[in-house]
């Protein structure tokens, strides 16, 4: 038989600190970590989609194409689907990839557009 688990000590251990970036936030605008109270601004969608490549946990992962024929190169498109529980999901995974795309670990977040169309 074990003995007993004594909760008293767990109350010595102090919270932990994060010794790289603790405080990145407090340099940054609000704009920068305030998800839940950033409203996103959308364009309408100048997309054309293709077949789908992945998915995530938020959504879908489409092959795309710009409709403009002068610059009409090929992309990637994350539909993300509607989480009623968790409506700010969306903005956060913006957010993040706008702050972090571009470097040499996440892509580059071109545009966030608002769908028109469903997913099939």
């Amino acid at each position: 038989r074990e003995p007993p688990i004594d909760f008293s000590r767990a109350n010595r251990f102090k919270a932990s600190r994060a010794t790289v970036y603790a405080d990145v936030n407090v340099h940054q605008p609000r704009e920068y970590w305030d998800y839940r109270g950033t409203e996103l601004r959308l364009a309408p969608s100048t997309y054309t989609r293709g077949p789908k490549i992945g998915h995530g946990t938020y959504g879908d992962v489409f092959l795309a194409r710009e409709r403009d024929p002068v610059g009409g190169g090929h992309l990637v498109l994350k539909y993300l689907r509607p989480i009623k529980k968790k409506p700010w999901i969306h903005t956060r995974e913006i957010m993040i990839l706008r702050a972090l795309g571009g470097n040499r670990s996440c892509i580059r977040l071109v545009d966030a557009v608002l769908a028109t169309d469903e997913i099939e």
